[in-house]
């Protein structure tokens, strides 16, 4: 068997959850020449509802803020805003429940390795949104999440992935095992939230 890295673990056992997710009609949209303002809206508010219960609890975990994790929820509020939405209708946007399969240190790396892989497509993305929405400032226009993801591109991508591997280099091969778990999951519940699946919606208090 030959040996990798941590993090090419983590990309290769991930990989065909990857596809699945962008796959979902509303990711591809975002490459759509015919979205609109109203779409865009919609997509980020519902990535928002996966994103802010998961970095929450991504905040617990004091290794992933030193692997370079950053939480983008907020910049997902910010371009709602921007784009006509009140902050009260932001409040009540629809939110998953609590992410109880990141439950360790481990379990949260591989987690946040999902949603920091979101830069490998942000600037494809964000250029597509640019010209097709035509909007030059990123706050503005409702781009500051895909553009805050698309400015750290494969440098950064490049620094989180010798993160990881020096995390793991420390730790026994189990923690490896639920990292991998963990991120399969993560872009499992993700694909079901983004297809509009409310299997993972969080109970009214």
């Amino acid at each position: 068997m030959t040996d990798t890295t941590p993090a090419t673990r983590l990309r290769e056992a991930t990989r065909e959850a990857h596809r699945r997710v962008e796959s979902v009609p509303a990711m591809r949209r975002l490459l759509s020449s015919s979205l609109d303002r109203d779409g865009l809206r919609a997509t980020l508010a519902r990535i928002h509802g996966f994103l802010d219960p998961l970095e929450t609890r991504l905040a617990l975990y004091p290794d992933v803020a030193a692997i370079g994790f950053r939480p983008r929820a907020a910049l997902l509020r910010t371009d709602l805003a921007a784009l006509g939405w009140a902050a009260t209708d932001i409040a009540d946007l629809p939110r998953g429940g609590p992410p109880d399969w990141v439950d360790r240190p481990a379990a949260a790396l591989g987690a946040a390795y999902v949603l920091e892989g979101s830069r490998a497509g942000a600037p494809t993305i964000h250029l597509r949104l640019t010209a097709t929405l035509g909007a030059s400032d990123p706050a503005a226009g409702g781009l500051s999440y895909f553009g805050d993801l698309a400015g750290l591109g494969e440098g950064g991508l490049a620094d989180l992935r010798r993160a990881l591997d020096a995390w793991f280099a420390r730790r026994p091969p189990a923690d490896l095992a639920c990292a991998v778990d963990s991120a399969v999951r993560t872009f499992d519940r993700l694909y079901q939230w983004m297809l509009d699946k409310n299997v993972w919606v969080a109970s009214e208090p």
